[in-house]
């Protein structure tokens, strides 16, 4: 069996779940019970034959080759290579991760990076920004007042008022809270 396992928090026992029942699926682990469900039934899991592949190849070594292979993904990757090898402490909660993700100036940095330019946040800010130009394009002489609430690193706030700047048309406030 595969115990004895640190306890999990409670908020992380579904991901935990998904977890084992990805090296289920796998062929890497078995167990007696169909599904993990959110009660983690650990007791019941098996280390199965089936060799890890790449069982040569360092954590780092596949951080490095996926950075590689994914340029237009490396600062998610990136953020993977900060947190990653500390996940089982956050899982536990001797760790937090978003103390991780907000330790120093570079992680912030890369924190923007990834709200700015990563694939899916890019979509969504530019979707946002299309639809608040269509939006403001139709109010033009009313003040406008946006609140942003959880700016966090401000990627989405630099494009928005990056948008209303080139709009001199709109008289807006914008208001951004965050921890």
């Amino acid at each position: 069996a595969l115990l004895p396992l640190l306890p999990v928090q409670p908020r992380y026992q579904r991901l935990v779940a998904l977890y084992f029942g990805l090296l289920e699926d796998a062929g890497l682990v078995a167990s007696s019970q169909s599904g993990f469900g959110e009660s983690l039934p650990i007791r019941n899991l098996k280390r199965t034959a089936k060799p890890l592949p790449h069982d040569q190849v360092t954590s780092g070594s596949l951080h490095q080759s996926i950075l590689s292979t994914h340029p237009r993904y490396a600062p998610e990757h990136r953020l993977l290579g900060i947190t990653g090898p500390r996940l089982a402490e956050c899982l536990i909660g001797t760790t937090d991760a978003l103390s991780l993700l907000f330790q120093d100036e570079t992680s912030r940095e890369l924190l923007r990076d990834v709200y700015i330019n990563s694939p899916l946040f890019a979509t969504g800010t530019s979707l946002l920004c299309s639809f608040l130009s269509g939006l403001l394009s139709q109010t033009a002489g009313s003040k406008i007042r946006i609140l942003e609430i959880g700016a966090g690193t401000g990627g989405t706030t630099h494009q928005l008022l990056a948008l209303l700047l080139q709009m001199p048309h709109i008289d807006f406030e914008y208001t951004i809270t965050d921890v």
